[in-house]
């Protein structure tokens, strides 16, 4: 039976549960149309040998997870010979029940689309690249343009993939400033699972109620939000703000000092249902990004009829409007955030049911998998 291989670059795993989500999400998407088998390898402390999951999620989507033990000792040339080492053996073996793929697509290109361009060379396999990681922006910490080796890599898989997919034209056209790309270059956006994010009316509006999603990170730059908020609330009393996910010693820190504290709700990290839960209890999303692919949780506080405000960053530009919420820059002193904040509240209305039906007809599982799967459609054989 035909399948789709997904190499993915990062995906959810013991290691870490969060990491690569939303390539999860797209393969979920992809297998509401296609045979799909996702495969990744990542090193683990706890493990002394090669040790592989394999778990059936749906009658057309297998997650295939590979252990390999994780050696201080082993610097990053050891560590990609492992995890090649890895790749190879499972793949052999999925080969041997299932045959060959009818496609690869690789998700997050380094380290996995090696392994994609060495399918290509040796068996003839195409292979499709979809990759938004911020490692290709000079502001992110690890970038990728300033190690020889790493661009030498990338350049030879990019170069040779059937198609390029990205969830933004900026993203693409970042790519294109350090490597040579194929023609063929596609947008598909990021995924929702509607059935949680959905619109339902605000009950009990005497409250204005602000909501931050996030992994609180230095990229999400919490404190510029808190910084802003302490400045709101006292110009406007009744506004509450909710932090939602794993909140950080200097960001605890920061409320103390700020004296919000009765202001903000913290909730640690949660389920995805209660992320749905606090989003469509809230007025509006802030994201105050220093640099993003096109993040998630944005989508899906549109799918919850939530508009946002968001900096202008990575791929936010393309799909937020007046419509839907305000771009602001990114500032470190939160100041555009700050005047967004007392603008929403004072001035802004919006058709909060018109933007969750948008929304949902671009980001659902099925939408955005209709759109793999046109560009597939040439490809897949049997």
């Amino acid at each position: 039976m035909p399948y789709i291989l997904i190499l993915a670059g990062w995906y959810p795993s013991k290691v870490d549960v969060y990491s690569g989500d939303f390539v999860q999400r797209h393969a979920q998407a992809i297998a509401q149309h296609h045979n799909v088998v996702v495969l990744f390898a990542t090193k683990c402390t706890n493990v002394r040998k090669l040790t592989i999951t394999e778990t059936q999620i749906t009658a057309t989507l297998k997650e295939i997870i590979v252990y390999y033990p994780a050696h201080n000792y082993i610097a990053k040339l050891g560590a990609l010979y492992y995890y090649y080492q890895a790749i190879r053996q499972v793949y052999t073996r999925l080969v041997s029940v299932q045959g060959k793929p009818s496609i690869v697509h690789c998700m997050v290109a380094y380290r996995a689309g090696l392994w994609a361009r060495y399918l290509q060379v040796v068996h003839k396999l195409p292979y499709f690249i979809t990759d938004h990681s911020s490692m290709y922006t000079l502001a992110d910490p690890n970038y990728v343009g300033k190690h020889y080796f790493q661009k030498k890599l990338l350049q030879n898989i990019f170069e040779h993939a059937q198609a390029i997919i990205s969830i933004s034209h900026q993203y693409i056209h970042n790519l294109g400033k350090l490597y040579r790309l194929p023609k063929a270059q596609y947008i598909v956006p990021n995924v929702v699972d509607t059935s949680l994010f959905y619109y339902q009316p605000r009950l009990g509006n005497e409250v204005y109620k602000y909501i931050h999603v996030s992994t609180m990170d230095y990229a999400k730059h919490v404190a510029g939000i808190l910084t802003a908020y302490s400045k709101l609330t006292k110009l406007i009393p009744n506004v509450e703000l909710t932090l939602v996910g794993p909140v950080t010693e200097n960001v605890t820190m920061l409320i103390q000092q700020l004296n919000i504290q009765q202001h903000i709700t913290l909730t640690g990290l949660v389920p995805y249902t209660q992320v749905a839960a606090y989003m469509q209890a809230s007025d509006a999303l802030i994201l105050n990004s220093r640099y993003e692919g096109l993040p998630c949780v944005l989508l899906e506080a549109w799918c919850c009829g939530v508009p946002v405000i968001a900096t202008d960053v990575g791929a936010i530009s393309e799909v937020l409007h007046s419509g839907n919420g305000i771009l602001i820059p990114s500032d470190e002193d939160s100041t555009a955030l700050y005047h967004a904040m007392v603008l929403m509240y004072n001035t802004y209305t919006y058709n909060n049911k018109a933007i969750a039906t948008d929304a949902a007809m671009a980001y659902s599982y099925d939408a955005v998998g209709t759109l793999f799967s046109r560009i597939y459609a040439p490809y897949i054989t049997g």
